[in-house]
């Protein structure tokens, strides 16, 4: 008979599966197996539930199967619809073809607790809600081997949707001698965002504990840190550009001052920027910094989205600046030039026609806002006597505060006092009318 599809195949008015459809979307139950001619010796398949078939003609021709090279194992349909994977799913037609693969930037991709790189085939769009990671990869990647039964299993508590979904994945396969390659499909079970983290967080494997760690800490510092914490984290992550020319559209004039963004990690920029990676002389954590001065932030921080933000893999994102009297800006950009420059926590890396750019490691971010502070307090100028009203008007809140606080502490202690004075003298006239009973 005329052959159907590659998966689902009428030969002599029965409904066939190709067994290398079953081998290919159902990994579980063909697990330990390495081809569906496998399945039958080891799952001990009866006969009545398989035929052998050869494409000639442009039909499926049934055979005795004694020819590995041109001879195909087809299963009854009846009997592929009893698996588990298949029922999990009854009708494939259903299931969403595979959304595009996403890129990850080293830097983006899950890590061991060695910090080696764990690649997992990534999906969807850059959304909470729309991102997918393969199980297969995740699975061997934090050595799960059990993870994709366990997620489709009839007992199980993740949830289909919630926590995985069923694609559709095409690939390139010469399937048949003599012909083209062609597509051929394949379902594959994908984890979505809240699923990947839910498996890791619950994972015994111990693999993922580095990640949980960092997971669980960022976490609480959005929901329970303190402020100093949060401005560290968002000091971290930096401010996008189009964030940074929005704040300065609020200044009723230019803001001139001393600046530092990040245009990313050493390993993102490597080819960008032809950072050697020989003898490891750079962290791949390390940041890529360019700094400077400007007597208009928000003009120069569109020309800097202009000009680095088109470089492959340049992420810009402003990390910190500080506010200098613009008669001053030029000397100092000269002593933070200086300072980076001759500092040997930064690096010497020779940026081809490039200015001002540098490389930092993130535990050294700390030291460089102290020392743009420092050059801050000594170029002020004219905003001196503002940023002095500043501190001291912030100084006198927090003493008015203080204060507020003391007054309703001895308020607090008063009444206490008078709660105290009141319950001895109920105690006494109770104990009063005790005597007189008596």
């Amino acid at each position: 008979m005329e052959e159907q599809s590659l998966s689902d195949i009428i030969i002599n008015d029965k409904q066939y599966i190709l067994g290398d459809y079953l081998f290919n979307n159902a990994p579980i139950y063909s697990k330990g197996c390495r081809s569906s001619r496998d399945i039958i010796s080891k799952k001990q398949i009866e006969a009545k539930n398989y035929i052998y078939a050869r494409h000639k003609d442009n039909k499926w021709v049934i055979t005795d199967g004694k020819s590995f090279k041109f001879d195909k194992i087809f299963f009854i349909k009846s009997f592929v619809d009893k698996i588990p994977e298949f029922k999990n799913d009854e009708n494939n037609n259903e299931i969403s073809k595979a959304p595009s693969i996403i890129t990850l930037k080293d830097e983006e991709k899950f890590t061991d607790n060695d910090g080696n790189i764990i690649e997992i085939e990534t999906r969807g769009e850059r959304a909470v809600d729309k991102i997918y990671f393969k199980v297969k990869d995740v699975s061997d990647g934090f050595d799960m081997k059990n993870l994709q039964n366990d997620l489709i299993k009839s007992h199980t508590s993740y949830e289909n949707d919630k926590d995985y979904k069923y694609f559709i994945c095409e690939k390139k396969d010469n399937l048949l001698k003599k012909t083209s390659k062609q597509t051929t499909t394949k379902k594959e079970l994908f984890l979505t965002y809240e699923g990947i983290l839910r498996v890791l967080f619950v994972s015994k494997c111990g693999r993922a504990n580095t990640f949980i760690k960092w997971a669980t800490e960022k976490l609480f510092i959005i929901q329970m840190g303190t402020n100093e914490q949060k401005i560290k984290l968002r000091d971290s992550l930096g401010v996008l550009p189009e964030v940074v020319k929005e704040v300065c559209k609020k200044s009723t004039s230019p803001i001139s001052c001393i600046y530092l963004f990040s245009l990313g990690t050493v390993a993102s920029l490597r080819k960008t920027f032809n950072i050697n990676s020989i003898n490891n002389i750079y962290n791949d954590n390390d940041i890529v910094i360019k700094y400077g001065r400007t007597e208009d932030l928000e003009r120069r921080t569109t020309e800097h989205n202009n000009d680095y933000g088109k470089l492959e893999n340049v992420e810009l994102r402003l990390m910190m600046y500080s506010f200098v009297d613009s008669s001053y800006a030029s000397d100092a950009e000269t002593d933070i030039a200086n300072y980076i420059n001759n500092n040997n926590h930064f690096s010497k890396h020779k940026f081809e026609g490039r200015n001002e750019l540098a490389i930092i490691s993130k535990d050294k971010i700390d030291m460089i806002k102290k020392e743009y502070e420092k050059i801050r307090k000594i170029y002020a100028g004219s905003l001196k006597e503002l940023l002095n009203e500043i501190e001291r008007l912030k100084q006198e809140n927090e003493l008015n505060n203080l204060k507020h606080q003391i007054n309703i502490q001895k308020l607090e202690h008063s009444l206490e006092l008078q709660k105290e004075k009141y319950e001895n003298e109920i105690l006494k006239r109770d104990f009063e009318i005790y005597k007189l009973k008596k």
